[in-house]
């Protein structure tokens, strides 16, 4: 495989990270052609097509992420956060069950990473840059 073909998967963070997520997405259309068989391409596709409010392909392409890789909860994840966005809880919480369940046997050092960072997200995403920081910093103590 070519350079130009990883260049496609992993410049796709960059744009997603830069906001610029038509440009996201185009690279990673470009990537999923070449490789119908990567979830983490269909996944991070579908949160940018979510972020961009194409709500119906990034449904398609979390569904897609989940049928070639069950075990990952991460689709699950996102698609539970877009349900719940929408207020539809019940579905949220289906999804939500089903991310506990994949990962009922994570060691609880991991539990607590993925813990720290979600709050880690969360003050970020509410600017409480801070707060943030603190918790990033105790995360990689761990």
């Amino acid at each position: 495989m070519s350079e130009n073909y990883f260049n496609k998967y992993y410049g796709a963070f960059f744009y997603d990270e830069l906001e610029e997520y038509q440009t996201a997405i185009e690279e990673l259309t470009e990537y999923v052609e070449i490789n119908k068989q990567n979830p983490f391409a269909y996944n991070n596709r579908g949160v940018a097509l979510w972020e961009i409010g194409k709500r119906e392909d990034a449904i398609k392409d979390f569904e897609r992420a989940i049928e070639l890789s069950s075990n990952d909860s991460q689709p699950y994840l996102n698609l539970g956060h877009l349900f719940e966005a929408e207020g539809n809880i019940k579905k949220a919480i289906e999804l939500y069950t089903k991310v506990i369940d994949i990962n009922k046997d994570v060691s609880a050092l991991k539990s607590g990473h993925i813990l720290f960072f979600c709050v880690f997200a969360a003050f970020a995403a509410r600017c409480r840059l801070r707060r943030a920081v603190r918790f990033f910093l105790i995360l990689m103590r761990l």
